[in-house]
């Protein structure tokens, strides 16, 4: 059964829209709903498909609905996540080490 975080907008996100994060590169520009662990330091806000930076996408904040803060995300920091939002994989995050990036997240949620 998912675990959702207070701060998680809408209803819980089904399994059946869930794509693997090595696979983001078919949904440029469209809804996905991503599954990895979540890092919210310094220079480095992502999720990672297991702990191989290879395998990261940058998360963008922007133009969030949500209603997030710093001790909310840093408190999930290390932890399996589930996040929705849009597939972006002309934007690499920071100095462009992602693979990709996820934005308008709509939801986020610990696994």
């Amino acid at each position: 059964m998912l675990s959702v975080l207070l701060f998680a907008c809408g209803s819980d996100p089904g399994a059946d829209n869930r794509i693997r994060l090595k696979d983001l590169s078919k949904y440029h520009g469209k809804e996905v709903e991503i599954e990895g662990f979540f890092s919210y330091e310094f220079e480095d806000v992502s999720i990672c498909a297991g702990r191989k930076p290879e395998a990261c996408y940058w998360i963008d904040f922007d133009n969030t609905t949500l209603d997030l803060t710093v001790d909310s995300l840093t408190s999930i920091s290390g932890k399996e996540v589930i996040i929705k939002g849009t597939g972006d994989t002309a934007s690499h995050g920071h100095l462009g080490a992602y693979k990709g990036t996820i934005k308008k997240i709509t939801y986020i949620g610990v696994r």
